[in-house]
């Protein structure tokens, strides 16, 4: 057996507040459970973000976590924001048993509603039931500058239909792709609005490996100077 996973067994098998030891989000905490969040606790989940995200927060308002499971992105990033500025985040998450662990996480590090909306509801277009467009948010039409992080699971061109108010040189996005074709559909849809995107690829850590996701899968991200 492996000593990642001689380390995963020792560890206690249920939720708790975990910290984020190292990465752009040192010294945040989140909810979760430990066996599955050690790269997360080292700051290495995602890592390929990790300098893109150090060249991003300290120039933005506002955290809008699209998908935000467990919380890791959500609370890391408002805790990278503190060190600039008072953060401010919106998390969208419509699975109950996440949104418990955002309320939790959320209470054990110390943010009020205000500072930590967390609404539970699914982004995009449509009037169906919890489902809500990023463009009928009041900040929408804000001089706040925000980071949208997506990651819903093959729903992307949904929200970003309903976020064309968004799109521009103000914001940054980092959009996690789930299916092949939509790579090209979102870099046009950016590009009609004179903004190019970069792809960014997982790459395997030493020892480590890669991250347990379709190989297919990748991001894009604007660029951290488009500002």
């Amino acid at each position: 057996m492996a000593a990642i996973d001689l380390l995963k067994r020792a560890l206690p098998g249920h939720d708790m507040k975990l910290p984020i030891l190292f990465g752009p989000f040192r010294g945040g905490s989140f909810h979760s459970n430990p066996r599955s969040s050690l790269r997360k606790v080292f700051g290495l989940y995602e890592y390929e973000h990790a300098a893109w995200l150090r060249a991003v927060l300290p120039n933005t308002d506002l955290i809008i976590d699209i998908g935000a499971n467990d919380g890791y992105f959500t609370f890391g990033a408002a805790r990278a924001i503190a060190r600039y500025r008072q953060p401010r985040a919106i998390a969208f998450e419509p699975d109950e048993r996440h949104i418990e662990r955002l309320r939790q996480a959320r209470m054990e590090a110390g943010y009020d509603a205000d500072t930590i909306q967390l609404r539970p509801f699914f982004v995009g277009l449509g009037l169906k039931q919890r489902v809500i467009a990023l463009d009928w948010l009041p900040e929408a039409d804000s001089d706040l500058r925000a980071l949208i992080k997506i990651d819903v699971d093959g729903g992307e061109m949904r929200v970003l239909g309903g976020a064309k108010k968004w799109i521009n040189q103000r914001h940054h996005f980092m959009i996690e792709v789930h299916r092949t074709e939509y790579f090209q559909q979102i870099i046009a849809l950016f590009a009609e609005r004179g903004i190019t995107l970069e792809r960014v690829d997982q790459k395997a850590l030493p020892l480590l490996g890669r991250e347990q996701r379709h190989p297919d899968h990748g991001w894009l991200v604007t660029p951290a100077t488009s500002r």
